[in-house]
């Protein structure tokens, strides 16, 4: 397969080509240098399945159809998907549609197979409908009339030299790159008989035909060969047919055999390298690290030779017709379920599907076997070894309680065990040997750290203190009585040679080296911003990071203290773990996700030489995480161990990640602009493009074809004709524009990561010419006449002005004008006021209604999807009964502001009643729904509203949400959104509050 072979941008399933005909001795040998610079892109099979990333469209998100036969990745990055309703682009967010409907070229919809030449020329089979052609974003329609024996085409490949090869259910036609018909061969001239349905082309030039029912055939150099059972195949029925860089062209029957084919030494049985004996092999194709990867029937995906398979719960027994690879990496699954995904992530996850548990507290690294240990809750303590083997510890090993809440690891290899409930377990070598409890003088049993210092000297921090023990012995209990903040103390860390920090709750301590004198108290009046401490990292400079539950990241240099801001660029408000890499950036990790941000930058912000930091990296799921959330108060829930890995354990397992490995966002960003549209009927895409005179609306689409990590971009636009500001769009990815007056213009589009800071540096779209055409009273001739009416209209505009009568009209029209406007204005001002809540000045209910119904027309007309959002504040009856009417008025106040702070630009916030809000999403899907409603739900926590009469421990004010999302093609109406939503909320409070529940009813999602 030239595509997996050279590791080029185009890639597709079932698919050789021959080498020579595409490139020169020059650049295979680039090719070649280049590949060798490249860290391995394909799948990591050192890992279990279930590492991988694993993506599934089906028709309950989004994909139109899941009966899927090929896809194939264009040079431009879309990945073209052939269905049994359509031919399908998708750009990594959305799904457009190619079939009858719209196109007149489809004579039928069932379109099988696709294929791309060397120029960008699309290819496409169809099943009754002939082979379509698409060149330059129009496609044309090849069938009988054009010389092709049949219009059924299973199976459409394009040759080295760009000639179209197409099977049909009569035989097999070729398409000469400089000709417009077909020249085909049937039975008669010596072809297998039966359905054409598998065609390759091998490196040497070969065409190869796999039919359905007779054998297979060889074009070669105009001669024909057929192979069947007289040859050595075990079934005549072909049912794949491959041409690999390493064992030559194959073929699989469906009766189970898989052979390898020459024209010079026959038909030659493979090994089965793990395939079962009666497994059909449907697909096959390279990744990117040459790992072969074949479709089995009923069988999943399975490596070559050694039969490693690929399955998972979604992934369970589908038909994979066709796999392919994408230029990053990812194998794609063709199958009868749907379209799969898999590759690998920056994050490796160890949960409960390796064997793991999911909640984890804390992490430790044996320094002399480089095992990592794993401490959770509920489930025990995890050994994973550095080949993957994992060992699990519960009492039945001895530890005295089941929730590992703290480890120490010393330099000999000792693990300290810290529970929450049963004291600490001391272990070596996986042996507990001793227990410390209660019994021997701790303050408690529940054990939050466990912490050496450079003079021997174990800290344990516990509920009730934190207990000194020298020589295994408790020499000292400290508590508030001897200058503590608080007796529950959740983190330790040392400072230079001696001085100690224990965190807790209402600030840290700090205590004299070798002494249990605290010296000083970090606290809000000392100018951190919450006194909740979550994590301290003190770096080899000696200068203490300090992570805050509710108050971001500090910086302690000396006593100089430096809080970071949201407009310092760090948006972590939430860190609960800080680690350091060696490639001298922070990382950070908390309720907020986790994110990396470079140490020198922040020292600069600190210091004032500079503003902001230009980037902080946030990672997601797209990245390999289960969760991005990191609960923490416990040490240690971050660990950078020996060989510069970071480990984190987070509320779905551990994960790793290699730093020095991470895929940096791509800079190369190809902006597309997709279709032009003026009063909602296309424009074709000219230059200049034209715009009809007098066309009120004017919409462009653009997008950026990336499979990965599509949702995380951001764009904005401008169209000028000499400076005109950006308009920021967001993740929307249509320009909008009224009204244009005529003129030539010119559109421009950038797009950037989300987490880009320094602004719209990545891509800039190639400018799009514009012109909006007159209308006749605009246009030159009518200018023309009027400079020639010129005088004579003067002359009778003086005329008129001398009419007494006429100037008296004018006057009394314009005093009615003016009292017309001052009503109106004053109606306008009345409107207005009937339109927002009097209390938050948020929109009421009746301007939602009203503003509801415009956007489902709207969605509707457009096929766009349409998010609702209802939220509630929690237990705001106690904050009334305990804060008083008139704090509680005050309350709805700031969640409203923040509500309004938080959305988008063309989101719509208004006060449903009570305590309740709601918020418009428009031309939002579920998957950015969430997006914004968490977003919404940390904003109004960041409020840090004290809340004196709520009944858990939270001590804030929290608001639980409900958002449901009208998809297209799957509305009813709005009533049933609103209450979709209204009951997802219901659902959020009754599973705790203080978060947000996505309405998943299938029933409604295909209502």
């Amino acid at each position: 397969m030239r595509g997996a072979h050279l590791r080029t941008p185009r890639l597709n399933a079932m698919q050789s080509r021959p080498t020579h005909a595409r490139f020169g001795p020059i650049s295979l040998l680039l090719a070649a240098a280049t590949l060798c610079a490249m860290p391995a892109m394909g799948l990591d099979r050192d890992l279990q399945s279930s590492q991988w990333i694993e993506r599934h469209w089906n028709s309950r998100n989004g994909l139109p159809s899941e009966t899927v036969w090929e896809v194939h990745q264009d040079g431009d990055g879309y990945l073209w998907i052939a269905t049994d309703i359509g031919l399908l682009r998708f750009d990594g967010l959305d799904f457009h549609l190619f079939n009858g409907e719209a196109v007149e070229a489809f004579r039928s919809n069932d379109v099988r197979s696709l294929d791309e030449a060397s120029d960008g020329t699309l290819w496409v089979g169809t099943y009754g409908g002939g082979v379509l052609r698409r060149r330059n974003g129009r496609f044309e329609r090849f069938d009988e009339s054009q010389g092709l024996v049949s219009p059924v085409v299973f199976s459409v490949r394009v040759d080295g030299e760009d000639n179209v090869w197409a099977g049909t259910t009569s035989g097999v036609c070729r398409m000469r790159q400089s000709e417009a018909v077909f020249q085909c061969w049937t039975p008669e001239d010596g072809v297998a008989e039966g359905r054409a349905a598998r065609i390759s082309v091998s490196e040497q030039g070969d065409v190869w035909v796999g039919s359905l029912d007779a054998g297979l055939t060889l074009f070669r150099d105009e001669q024909i060969t057929v192979f069947d059972t007289d040859d050595g195949l075990n079934s005549a029925q072909i049912f794949f047919t491959h041409d690999d860089p390493d064992l030559g062209v194959f073929v699989g029957t469906y009766a189970g055999g898989l052979y390898s084919v020459d024209p010079s030494e026959g038909v030659t049985p493979l090994p089965r390298g793990g395939i079962p004996d009666d497994a059909v092999v449907l697909s096959a194709t390279r990744d990117l690290d040459n790992t072969l990867w074949l479709g089995i029937n009923q069988g999943g995906l399975r490596s070559y030779p050694d039969g490693r398979l690929i399955r998972t719960n979604s992934f369970d027994n589908p038909h994979p017709f066709g796999i392919s690879v994408d230029r990053d990496g990812a194998l794609w699954a063709a199958t009868t379920v749907g379209l799969f995904q898999f590759r690998d992530g920056d994050f490796t996850p160890w949960g409960a599907p390796e064997g793991l548990a999911n909640s984890t507290f804390v992490l430790a690294e044996n320094p002399k076997t480089k095992a990592v240990w794993v401490g959770t809750e509920g489930k025990g303590l995890y050994r994973i070894a550095p080949n993957g083997d994992i060992a699990h510890f519960t009492t039945e090993q001895g530890l005295p309680a089941n929730s590992v809440s703290a480890l120490w690891m010393d330099d000999d290899g000792t693990l300290w065990v810290g529970t929450f409930g049963g004291g600490i377990a001391i272990m070596r070598e996986g042996t507990v040997e001793d227990i410390i409890n209660a019994d021997d003088g701790l303050a408690s049993n529940q054990i939050a750290v466990v912490f050496r210092d450079l003079d021997d000297v174990v800290w344990i921090g516990t509920p009730a203190g934190v207990n000194r023990l020298r020589a295994q012995e408790i020499t000292h209990t400290l508590t508030i009585d001897d200058g503590l903040p608080t007796n529950f103390v959740r983190h330790i860390a040392q400072r230079g040679a001696g001085q100690l920090l224990l965190s807790t709750e209402e600030g840290i301590a700090f205590l004299a080296p070798d002494s249990i004198e605290v010296t000083r108290v970090l606290d809000v009046d000392s100018g951190l911003d919450n006194e909740v401490i979550g994590a301290t990292y003190v770096d080899d400079r000696g200068i203490v990071w300090i992570g805050n539950r509710n108050g971001g990241l500090s910086r302690l240099d000396g006593d100089t203290l430096f809080q970071f801001k949201p407009e310092h660029g760090v948006s972590a408000r939430s860190v609960m773990a800080i680690t350091e890499d060696l490639e001298g950036n922070l990382w950070l990790a908390g309720r907020a996700g986790i994110s990396r941000i470079d140490r020198a930058e922040l020292d600069a912000v600190a210091r004032s030489e500079q503003t902001h930091v230009s980037y902080q990296r946030r990672f997601r799921e797209s990245d390999g995480l289960r969760s991005p959330k990191v609960f923490g108060g416990f040490q240690p829930p971050m660990l950078r161990a020996s060989d510069g890995r970071v480990w984190i354990a987070t509320n779905r397992g551990a994960t790793v990640v290699e730093p020095s490995q991470l895929r940096t966002p791509d800079t190369h960003l190809s902006v597309v602009i997709e279709a032009v549209r003026a009063d909602d009927r296309p424009i074709p895409l000219t230059d200049p493009i034209r715009i009809p005179a007098g066309a009120r609306g004017v919409e462009i689409d653009y997008t950026v074809p990336r499979l990965n990590d599509a949702d995380q971009m951001r764009f904005r636009y401008r169209l000028h004709s000499g400076s005109n500001r950006w308009q920021n769009a967001g993740v929307r990815r249509t320009a909008f524009f009224t009204s244009l007056p005529p003129r030539a213009r010119t559109f421009e589009v950038q797009a950037t990561w989300e987490d880009r800071i320094d602004g719209f540096m990545e891509a800039t779209s190639t400018p799009l010419a514009l012109y909006v055409e007159p209308t006749w009273h605009q246009s030159r001739w009518f200018q023309g006449l009027l400079l020639v009416l010129l005088p004579a209209l003067l002359f009778l505009g003086y005329r008129i002005a001398l009419s007494d009568q006429r100037r008296r009209q004018r006057s009394l029209q314009r005093l009615v004008d003016q009292r017309t406007s001052e009503l109106r204005s004053a109606l306008e001002t009345v409107e207005q006021m009937s339109r927002r809540d009097p209390l938050t000045q948020v929109a009421n209910r009746r301007h939602f209604e009203e503003r509801l119904r415009e956007e489902w027309a709207r969605t509707v007309r457009h096929r766009l999807p349409l998010s609702v959002m209802m939220l509630d504040i929690d237990y705001f009856k106690q904050y009334n009964d305990s804060a008083g009417h008139l704090e509680g008025d005050d309350c709805l106040r700031a969640v409203a502001g923040a509500l309004a702070e938080h959305v988008r630009h063309h989101d719509f916030v208004a006060r449903y009643g009570g305590e309740e809000f709601i918020v418009l999403l428009p031309d939002t899907s579920g998957e950015q729904a969430r997006v914004v409603a968490e977003r919404l739900l940390v904003g109004i926590r960041a409020l840090a509203l004290p809340h004196p009469g709520r009944p858990d421990a939270i001590g804030v004010v929290t608001a639980s949400g409900g958002f449901a999302t009208a998809e297209p093609g799957h509305v009813d109406h709005p009533e049933e959104l609103i209450k979709r939503a209204d009951e997802a909320l219901y659902l959020a409070k009754r599973q705790g509050r203080d978060r947000v529940v996505f309405d998943r009813d299938p029933k409604r999602q295909t209502a």
